[in-house]
């Protein structure tokens, strides 16, 4: 899908109200869905693969991902290093998805007393 495609589709699925939230923060606010990305889990050359972040996300995910050098996460890097990027990419995600477990579990407690 070029990004002409991939931008029509988002505007779609946000009319459609098919797309519900961000993949990690699960926002929903129509405007940030609006600039929702879809993010390569194991990089575009490597993967079609695929999640809905919101662009907060998804700049921390790929800050993370582009610790590698680009040869390091091409589709000819050597096997180790694919796999070496598979673990930080899946890494950066659950470390977003953690903060954000613990976020909402602080809002349950307050909201809670």
């Amino acid at each position: 899908m070029d990004k002409k495609q991939y931008t029509q589709h988002i505007k779609n699925a946000v009319h459609n109200k098919t797309l519900i939230a961000c993949a990690i923060c699960a926002e929903d606010n129509p405007q940030i869905l609006r600039k929702i990305e879809a993010h390569h889990v194991f990089a575009k050359t490597n993967s079609q693969d695929t999640c809905y972040l919101c662009p907060n996300c998804h700049t921390f995910i790929t800050h993370k991902q582009n610790q590698l050098s680009p040869t390091k996460r091409s589709r000819n890097a050597t096997k180790i290093h694919k796999i070496a990027y598979s673990l930080l990419t899946q890494g950066a995600l659950l470390e977003l998805i953690g903060k954000n477990n613990q976020k909402t579990a602080q809002q349950i407690l307050e909201d809670a007393q």
